[in-house]
């Protein structure tokens, strides 16, 4: 192994190992054919002799042996299908730098198989060779071709005559309750794939092909200490026949490489020092100029002069492609996303020759400090190291040339370095992994300039890492897949399984170890056509949530990534949305209004005022419902993404109008008698059911139909199965109209309750009976000061005339004082409710209704929005005040509303899925959840508005307390659903 360091001769030919040139072969003494001299033959005989003489030199002439290349079995680390030029044997190695794929490079000329003999040298062995040991030789060829001959009639008959049979059950147990045997597992993954390899002949009968792949499979894990998961997917990676390979592969490492900083030295330099050094030692193939292999070594390779001085890096030979595909130019402005420890950097600062702006990105920052000593130890000097996180560099700065990410992968392709990656990783894993990539490459399209180039590798054979985040990027950004450069490697999939990806995938390249001998890896580059999103991409309307969400997948599948596109769509039609909750996020978005009107009216109560707030609120509401009509489709660019702004601003101010009349309206409403806060709870119910009625006439409603369609990406069409809604009957534009009308029909209340005469008296008439100036039952006069806005704002002094025996008889039967104890648990009741109905339950409605069915969730929520009117309703005619009747009430909605997050847990397969008695016993839920909590609701503020002289102070805290409790509900159903995943949404036609 190796080559002596002599690199001024001719290096002779042989297999690389040996520089001095084979003697010819000799015979022993005895076996020598004897000559005898010319002179003694006779005249006859010389001219026979010269004769035979002429047809011997003919034939060795004719059978004249070409010259072959050795190859060093599992060493090799050439490419698949690169021909070997012949010519006259050159230098051991040269002095050229470039990595270039398109030269070939003289240190990697084919080494020959003879020892450095000449094929006339062949030739003259032949004619040496006794007449016997010819004879001899053609028998045992002839007979070696017979044996093989029967050798093979013999498999042939076998496998005809004999059928591999499955284990039983019996066996099967009894084997888990024993040691593996590593000599039975190997002879029936054997007898395993021979039976796959042609299933129909070989195949046992009542056997199909999915139980030979199970127990395949799990043998296979058994042998190679694999789980269940990483083995089945290699299964859909790998063909049978080449699986087994792989999985031996990873068994052995692979060889030691190293790459040649040509910043400080040439290769051929390097390896004399190295060879002089007792390092064995080879280029490492035709496809590299700076690459060498080696093969043992009597000094430690990262210990000599030469790795200290910075002549050498120890690096990974699959690590060379991704650089050597990216193409740096001199000049360039190239950006290294996850720069550590520093290979690719310093191989990108060599080809560009120092010059130029190199950014290395890594976020570890003790990971940075690596590629800076790698750095400073290789000569880099264009080079800048940040810390940064790969998903906000667009933010840093944008216009690189070229962008490298090397992305965070699973390592299912680095086995051999990492044997604990067999039983570690799992889909959760693999998801993850999936989500943080298909952010990266987002990233790194919006960080490279307009003609860019981005080069996206891993070190992982799975698709869900490679091809399909690929696949995403092609559909997310203006770029298309070209050319890498690479001359060897396989192809990308276009198809995997069932999933059809862009057909200019296959320009990708994977690299096995199996195949290549090195890490098992994949390359894809990618050129920027336009800063700008593509047409079809501005559809997408509303906030992109799916790679938010990393077990209901992301992993999106290429089928489901369009179904984004009808989000707002369905939503305005009310279709349930997957992955957006408008509830919920009125919950988290716009609680910060009435906190802030809180504390303010708290701290500042002399400034802060009921009435010009609900102005300010009703004029936000109205312009908000306005413009959400011509702008809820409107799109802008924020951190490189396509985000919905138009719909998400509005959404937000409409929220805040939501959330913050529980604040402004129930202190205003306190003025009013008793009927007129039920009035208002009515009609805060009527706010959730009128939008489902309008909803429902749009023509909302039954359950989707699946569709294949076909869509056209960067001029190639794919097709996908989606869920297709009716159509509405009116667009999404006049249902917003219809919002406004809503919103407009409010202040016009509002107003009226201000300036009507009618209810100005009943306004005037409920303070005065609240003011306690007599405590008999003799016949009073109760004064009040109050502003009359018939007086243009001037104070003056009304006297009404009040009879306690007139007082109306809600006022007999409340209590005149609320006890502080009482008074604070029903305020934390009330919080409790309102993180229930307000806050939690409205965020999972769809994970717990959609299983059963469209049409089954679109009752649950009408009719349970019925239900909050009707509650208030019955509260005005049965009103309860007894605490533990309410208590009751209140647990009873609290059990129900545990069977429902129950079902939301248990999606996409809750109980009584597909039985009409699962369907109403769902739909029964929600609305008695509903009634339940709003009557324990109504009945709370009830109570606090009755209690005499402190109404409007019970009543704003009764509305503190329900947005705190809301924002409770919503923050930790918040983190259930997109921080820990706990729901699994429920996809129709998956």
């Amino acid at each position: 192994m190796g080559r002596k360091g002599n690199f001024v001769e001719k290096a002779a030919s042989g297999p690389g190992r040996k520089a001095k040139k084979q003697k010819p072969p000799t015979l022993p003494d005895h076996l020598k054919e004897v000559k005898e001299p010319k002179e003694t033959l006779g005249r006859r005989s010389q001219k026979r002799a010269a004769k035979r003489s002429a047809v011997k030199a003919g034939t060795a002439s004719r059978k004249k042996p070409e010259k072959k290349n050795k190859s060093i079995p599992n060493e090799s680390l050439d490419s698949e299908g690169m021909s070997d030029d012949d010519g006259d044997k050159k230098k051991l190695f040269d002095d050229g730098d470039s990595d270039s794929m398109g030269e070939h490079s003289e240190d990697d000329e084919p080494l020959d198989d003879n020892f450095g003999g000449s094929a006339e040298d062949s030739s003259s062995d032949d004619e040496n060779e006794l007449p016997i040991e010819r004879k001899s030789k053609q028998l045992n060829i002839k007979k070696q071709k017979e044996d093989e001959l029967g050798e093979k009639e013999l498999q042939m008959n076998i496998q005809q005559f004999e059928k591999y049979t499955l284990p039983s059950g019996e066996e099967i147990e009894k084997e888990v309750l024993l040691p593996p045997d590593l000599t039975v597992l190997k002879s029936r993954i054997k007898e395993v794939i021979g039976v796959l390899s042609d299933f129909t002949l070989k195949r046992e009968v009542g056997r199909d092909r999915v139980e030979y792949l199970d127990q395949l499979r799990k043998d296979l894990c058994s042998y190679y200490s694999y789980n269940d998961f990483l083995m089945g997917a290699f299964m859909e990676t790998f063909p049978i026949g080449e699986l087994v390979d792989f999985l031996e592969a990873n068994e052995s490492p692979r060889p030691m490489t190293i790459r040649t900083n040509t910043l400080k030295t040439r290769r051929r330099d390097l390896a004399q020092a190295l060879i002089n050094r007792g390092v064995n030692l080879d280029p490492i193939g035709k496809w590299s100029k700076v690459g060498l292999v080696i093969y043992n070594s009597q000094v430690p390779v990262g210990a000599t002069p030469e790795y200290l001085a910075g002549h050498y890096i120890l690096q990974g030979a699959s690590s060379f492609l991704p650089v050597m595909a990216l193409a740096p130019q001199e000049g360039d402005k190239v950006l290294d996303m996850s720069a550590a420890p520093g290979g690719k950097t310093s191989h990108i600062a060599a080809v560009m020759k120092n010059t130029g702006m190199l950014f290395a990105n890594d976020p570890n920052p003790d990971r940075a400090k690596a590629v800076v000593g790698n750095l400073h130890r290789l000569g880099v000097t264009n080079a800048v190291v940040m810390t940064y996180d790969g998903k906000f560099l667009p933010k840093m700065g944008r216009g690189y040339n070229r962008v490298l990410l090397d992305a965070p992968c699973s390592g299912s392709g680095v086995i051999s370095k990492d044997p604990s990656a067999k039983t570690s990783k799992d889909s959760k894993d693999i998801g993850r992994c999936s989500h943080l990539q298909k952010e990266l490459i987002l990233a790194a399209i919006d960080c490279a300039d307009e003609g860019g180039y981005i080069v996206y590798s891993t070190c992982s054979v799975l698709v869900q890492e490679n091809e399909w985040v690929v696949d995403y990027a092609l559909k997310k950004r203006h770029v298309k897949v070209v050319e890498t450069g690479l001359e060897f490697g396989r192809d990308g999939f276009p198809r995997f399984q069932k999933l059809v990806f862009h057909p200019s995938l296959k320009l990708c390249r994977r690299f096995y170890p199996h195949t290549h001998n090195m890490d098992g890896f994949f390359v894809a580059k990618l050129k920027k056509i336009s800063n700008n999103l593509p047409a079809a991409k501005a559809e997408v309307v509303e906030e992109e949530i799916v790679e938010e969400n990393v077990d209901n997948s992301d992993e999106e599948t290429p089928a489901k990534s369009r179904k984004n596109k009808r989000k707002q769509g369905n939503k305005a039609n009310g279709s349930p949305d997957k992955n957006s909750n408008p509830k919920f996020k009125k919950g988290t978005d716009a609680k910060d209004g009435p906190i802030f009107y809180s504390v303010m009216h708290v701290l500042v109560p002399h400034i802060v005022h009921e009435k010009p707030s609900i102005y300010v609120l009703m004029v936000i509401g109205i312009l908000s419902s306005l413009l959400i009509a011509f702008f809820w489709d409107a799109t802008s660019y924020v951190n490189g993404e396509e985000h919905s702004t138009g719909l998400l601003t509005l959404l937000f101010f409409l929220s805040l109008v939501d959330c913050s009349s529980s604040v402004l309206f129930m202190p205003f409403m306190a003025r009013f008698r008793q009927a007129y806060l039920t009035s208002y709870l009515i009609g805060e119910g009527l706010s959730g059911f009128l939008p489902s009625i309008f909803a429902l006439i749009q023509g909302v409603g039954g359950n989707p139909s699946c569709r294949n369609t076909s869509s056209i990406v960067n001029g190639s069409e794919s097709w996908q199965v989606e869920a297709f809604y009716p159509e509405p009957n009116f667009s999404v534009s006049v249902f917003f109209f219809i919002l406004m009308g809503l919103m407009v029909c409010c202040a016009a209340s509002f107003i009226g309750l201000n300036h009507c005469a009618v209810a100005r008296r009943e306004r005037y008439e409920s303070v005065a009976t609240r003011v306690p100036v007599a405590v008999d039952n003799q016949t009073f006069v109760a004064s009040s000061e109050l502003v009359d806005p018939t007086f243009n704002g001037k104070s003056a002094k009304i006297t009404y005339p009040v009879e306690l025996d007139a007082v109306s008889e809600e006022q007999g039967r409340v209590r005149t004082d609320i006890p502080k104890s009482v008074f604070f648990y029903l305020l934390m009741l009330q919080a409790w409710v309102c993180a229930l109905s307000n806050g939690a339950l409205p965020s999972i409605q769809s994970y717990s209704c959609l299983p059963y069915g469209n049409t089954a969730y679109h009752f649950a929520v009408t009719l349970s929005a019925m239900a909050n009117p009707l509650s208030c309703l019955i509260a005005y005619f049965i009103p309860i005040t007894n605490v533990c009747l309410i208590a009751a009430f209140a647990f009873l909605g609290t059990s129900v509303s545990t069977y429902i997050i129950a079902l939301a847990a248990l999606s996409p397969t809750p109980p009584l899925v597909g039985y009409p008695s699962g369907e109403t016993l769902m739909i029964t839920s929600w609305i008695l959840c509903v009634g339940l909590l709003t009557y324990v609701k109504v009945s709370i503020a009830s109570i606090f508005r009755m209690e005499e002289g402190k109404g409007d102070r019970n009543l704003f805290w009764f509305g503190v307390f329900t947005q705190v409790g809301s924002a409770i509900g919503s923050i930790i159903a918040f983190l259930l659903v997109n921080v820990y995943q706990y729901f699994e949404a429920y996809y129709p036609c998956t």
